[in-house]
């Protein structure tokens, strides 16, 4: 799976699996042959970039390697997958041929399981934004302590999702700080108790329009219906595999804020999640923060800076605080390198970020292989410091 089991693994039951990858290990025949046929000719040290990374940022001139773990119960199931494995990458909707494959040792996490990290490298992109999409399917039955996955199982394997910028600066542009806030104080009707003494920056009922993105892009469209803001996501059959989605709203940038709203998800697939994004920039989502239908939440950092990413979640578990399949209220303070997650007024974790400055938030939805979802949002709160 992609990450602890019991967690909602961002990609897959919670679902995110997170990978990553490596030297050689376990592979079938034909990806011990792809391997070799290319390791003569790729001298180049690839840049990893978590097949689930939200967005991220590479230079031009690199190999793009997408990266993920599979972890399991036993270090059999962790073999056992590694011999399964079959991958497929689609570069804006389209196959690419996969330069080399790769794993590293199997290792033991914390907490007692077996993981193994798996790298799938395309090669060079010419500078530009692309979606890549990373498919990771057991060709036959494998368990990994808690599911099954294979042909005649519920879920095939692993799927990813990543918006990467390749350019030719040798580090992602750094968005400007902002300049300070200084909002105009608005009647608003939003209730809140959490930071009431703080200035509203932005307060959106939805009643008939909205400041937040409206439009189609690849397969995600939003609008304003109702007295709410939709995201409505439907994947589709591409190249023999269904794709998943995880798309990001942005709301605003500022230094120390509160954001809030309530959310919902319509799915006949337990497999969705939404929630917010914090202390992130116009390049790169740092940390989100979702919950789902089942009263589960998960933290994932996604910063190569940040210690938990390659094990993707940083905080799981379920909390009695969130309603199931129901409407349920997100805030999120930020403050310094403090953050603090709240569920319908009741604090379920809090984290300390890698930095104070990185200034962008928005909402963010998501869905793993074959799911479709619409997702409403409304009573949207912004105050800041």
């Amino acid at each position: 799976m992609f990450l602890k089991k019991g967690t909602l693994a961002l990609l897959i039951v919670f679902g995110l699996v997170l990978t990553s990858c490596g030297g050689s290990g376990n592979q079938s025949p034909a990806a011990q042959e792809n391997t070799a046929a290319v390791e003569a000719e790729s001298t180049i040290e690839p840049v990893y970039v978590y097949m689930n990374c939200g967005t991220d940022y590479v230079q031009t001139g690199n190999d793009i390697a997408l990266i993920y773990y599979w972890i399991a119960q036993t270090e059999q199931q962790v073999e056992d997958f590694a011999k399964s494995v079959q991958h497929a990458i689609s570069v804006d909707g389209k196959p690419v041929t996969i330069k080399a494959l790769g794993t590293e040792a199997i290792e033991t996490t914390e907490d007692g399981y077996y993981t193994q990290m798996f790298l799938v490298n395309i090669g060079q992109l010419e500078p530009g934004t692309y979606n890549i999409i990373t498919v990771a399917n057991a060709t036959e039955p494998v368990f990994d302590g808690w599911d099954w996955y294979g042909p005649d199982e519920d879920t095939t394997g692993l799927e990813g999702q990543c918006l990467l910028t390749v350019g030719d600066e040798a580090e992602a542009p750094i968005a400007e700080e902002p300049e300070p806030a200084v909002p105009t104080e608005v009647a608003c009707s939003i209730d809140n108790d959490i930071r009431s003494d703080w200035q509203t920056y932005l307060c959106e009922t939805f009643d008939d329009s909205t400041t937040l993105w409206i439009g189609d892009e690849g397969g995600t469209s939003t609008r304003v219906e109702s007295g709410q803001y939709l995201v409505d996501n439907s994947t589709k059959v591409a190249q023999g595999y269904t794709t998943g989605f995880i798309f990001p709203v942005s709301v605003g940038a500022a230094q120390d804020y509160m954001i809030s709203v309530d959310g919902s998800t319509e799915s006949l697939y337990k497999s969705t999640a939404w929630g917010v994004y914090v202390r992130s920039t116009e390049y790169e989502i740092v940390y989100f923060f979702m919950i789902n239908n089942q009263g589960r939440y998960m933290l994932t950092g996604s910063s190569d800076q940040e210690a938990n990413r390659y094990l993707g979640n940083i905080k799981d578990g379920s909390s009695k605080a969130i309603v199931w399949d129901d409407v349920n209220n997100i805030t999120v303070v930020v403050e310094g390198t403090q953050m603090d997650f709240y569920v319908n007024g009741e604090l379920v974790t809090s984290h300390e970020a890698i930095d104070a400055v990185s200034p962008d938030f928005g909402l963010i939805v998501w869905g793993g292989e074959g799911v479709s979802a619409l997702n409403r949002f409304d009573n949207l709160l912004v105050r800041v410091k």
